[in-house]
Order: structure tokens, then C-alpha cells, then sequence
């Protein structure tokens, strides 16, 4: 195990900057996610981190000790790449096997180290065979325990899971979560899969254009987004977001003849930028859809409504908002306007964040 950081990292190719001066410390023992949208630099750095690619600037440092010049095969680090890359001529034993036998182990080492990765992935069963004969997941098992079966300092994921089919997906992370806190081994996870991001993560990096946008616990950044940019990439649906004004003297957010009320200290930072353009950011879950007119409610049409199960979502019209620009809301599934039927909604203000449009930051903290 390792605490891995960063310092001052940089790397361009050419001239594009594909990673800008990042410093980050990913805690020993700990799960960290990287996350963002293709092109942002999470790829970029785990190759850094790994020794793939030589920065333009900065350090890598594994538990305080420079590792920069240091070549990828010798800063035990370990790799598991969005393809499976098994040797198809190999059984899955000598898969297992091949990392050690390229630094000569002991064969009665390498027996014992295989067999026991295979016990923790569930694959015994499976060390005869060659990957041609194996599912998806079967194959991705094999492709993770060729990376514990080093014993390495760190693990390095770089969206192992893309090419498994959804269900599949959600057992593999849990598998691959379990593993991590049973082996205790300093991850880091690259993915554009914000879902995935926010159900494994310890701590959650979202990125953007090259550098951190906002970092820590997944729930707190999903509670408390830094900025439009971060609201709008992490949960789904996607949040809502309102163009338009303060109004000081109704405390209310003002888009269009509709005024929505705003909490004292969302009002108070609001008023601290003069008459900026904001942002009205509203999650889904948390507007309140009402089949009846009910005070301070406004009126909304049913676009299109979508079964999920245990709830279903709502597209809206509303308006303040020009034709295209629909909300989105998630209702019981009881709730079964026709459409073009008319409802009413309410934005809870606790509920509410606001961004400011120019620069995206969130204006306010709110608790």
C-alpha cells in the first residue's frame, strides 16, 4: 500500500494541454475516482501516475519517494486497462502466472499466489481454461487477478468496465469495491460513468478541461456542487438549470413573470454579485409536482411521462421557459398526467442552488 500524490502536474501533447498543473494526494488504502467527461485529463493522469507518459511538469511521489524518472515496470504499480488483454493462447493459470514468472518467482510462489487470486475473484474453476471459452465477466475477473496477483503497491483502473452490458456492470463494481476494502490497496478508477463514480468512490475527483473541479466525499459533492458544471455532470437525471435574475425585493429568483422564492442565504450571496446573470439549479427529486393547484405552486404541462419502476419522470413545460427548455421531475408512479395536462409545481427552496452564469461557481453554500 502507497499514498500516492501529485504535484504540479502537467502534460501537453503538442499544443493541446491535456492535463494543467493538478496537485492531489490520494490517500493510502483508499478508493479514488476520477470522472469527467471524455478529453478532461482523468486518463492522462492515471498514465502518469502509472509511468505510461512523461509529464511536461510536476511530480509523481509514491509514499513521499519521487518516482517522475522512474520507469513504469520498477514503481509496482499495477494496471487494468478498459480491454482485457489476455494472452489467447494461455489458460487463465498461466495468465495469472505470466507477471510473476517475468520477475522469475518461485514456482511454488507463483502456484500459491495464482491460486489464492483466483479463490478471491470466484474463477478456480476457470484456471484451465483459455479465454476464448470465457464470458465477459469471466474474462474481466481474469484481467483484475492479473493485477493482484503482484501483491502491487497500487491498482490503476482505467474504465475496466466499459464493455460489459449493464447488469454486469453493476456486479462488477461491487465485486470490485469488496475487493479493494478486503485488500486495503490504494486505488485509483477512471470513468466517464458518473453512476459508477459516485457508488465507488471514497473520495471523487470531477474533472474538467485538464484540471480538478471539485474534489472529496461523492454524497457532499452531489449535495453541495461548486459549480453548474459540476451539478449538471453528477446525477441523473441530469439537474435542472434556470437563466435568469435576482429579485432582491421579492427574495425571489426572477425568470420571465414567475418568481421563486429563495432561501436567506442563497438571496444574501446573490445579492453580494449586483445584477449578475444566474443560474437556478433544481435536482429533479426534489421538485415537488402536484396534480391539484395548491399555494405558491406554478403551472407546468405534461410533456412526456417516463415509467421507471418505482417512480417515473416527467418532462415539463413551463411558461417561463422557452418551448424547448424542459423540466425534469421525478414523480410517484401514481402520478399519471395525460398529456398537455396541466400541473403544478413547487421549488422547495431548501432545496435550491444558484450558480453564477458567467464564471459557473456556486453562489452560496448552503449547509
Amino acid at each position: 500500500m502507497a499514498e500516492v500524490a501529485v504535484v504540479g502536474l502537467s502534460k501537453r501533447f503538442g499544443g493541446v494541454v491535456a492535463l494543467d498543473d493538478v496537485t492531489w494526494t490520494f490517500a493510502n488504502g483508499r478508493l479514488t475516482v476520477l470522472v469527467g467527461p471524455s478529453g478532461c485529463g482523468k486518463s492522462t493522469l492515471l498514465r502518469l501516475v502509472a509511468g505510461l507518459e512523461e509529464p511536461t511538469r510536476g511530480r509523481v511521489l509514491f509514499d513521499g519517494r519521487d518516482v517522475t524518472a522512474v520507469p513504469a515496470w520498477e514503481r509496482n504499480a499495477a494496471m487494468v486497462f478498459q480491454s482485457y488483454a489476455l494472452y489467447p493462447h494461455m489458460t487463465v493459470f498461466a495468465n495469472l502466472a505470466f507477471p510473476l514468472q517475468a520477475r522469475r518467482m518461485d514456482k511454488g510462489e507463483i502456484r500459491r499466489r495464482v491460486e489464492h487470486t483466483a479463490r478471491l475473484l470466484g474463477i478456480e474453476a476457470l484456471l484451465a481454461r483459455k479465454p476464448r471459452q470465457l464470458s465477459g465477466g469471466q474474462m474481466q475477473r481474469v484481467a483484475l487477478g492479473r493485477a493482484m496477483v503482484r501483491e502491487p503497491l497500487v491498482y490503476l483502473m482505467d474504465e475496466p468496465l466499459s464493455n460489459l452490458d449493464a447488469q454486469l456492470r453493476v456486479e462488477m463494481r461491487g465485486e470490485i469495491k469488496r475487493l479493494q476494502r478486503a485488500l486495503g490497496v490504494t486505488t485509483i478508477y477512471v470513468t466517464h460513468d458518473q453512476a459508477e463514480a459516485m457508488t465507488m468512490a471514497d473520495t471523487l475527483l470531477v474533472m474538467r478541461g485538464g484540471r480538478v473541479e471539485q474534489a472529496g466525499d461523492p454524497e457532499a459533492i452531489y449535495r453541495r456542487p461548486a459549480s453548474a458544471f459540476v451539478a449538471g455532470f453528477i446525477g441523473s437525471p441530469m439537474i435542472n438549470l434556470i437563466q435568469g435574475r435576482l429579485d432582491e425585493a421579492a427574495a425571489a429568483f426572477a425568470v420571465g413573470a414567475a418568481r421563486i422564492p429563495l432561501p436567506d442565504a442563497l438571496r444574501s450571496a446573490a445579492a453580494r454579485l449586483g445584477h449578475r446573470p444566474l443560474l437556478l439549479g433544481v435536482r429533479p427529486e426534489d421538485l415537488v409536482v402536484s396534480p391539484a393547484p395548491q399555494p405558491e405552486f406554478l403551472p407546468a404541462r405534461a410533456v412526456v411521462r417516463e415509467p421507471l419502476g418505482k417512480e417515473a419522470l416527467l418532462l415539463l413545460a413551463v411558461d417561463f421557459l422557452p418551448p424547448a427548455a424542459l423540466l425534469r421531475a421525478i414523480v410517484p408512479p401514481d402520478l399519471r398526467p395525460g398529456p398537455d395536462e396541466t400541473v403544478w409545481l413547487r421549488f422547495p427552496p431548501e432545496r435550491l442552488h444558484l450558480f453564477d452564469e458567467a464564471t459557473g461557481a456556486a453562489v452560496g453554500w448552503r449547509e
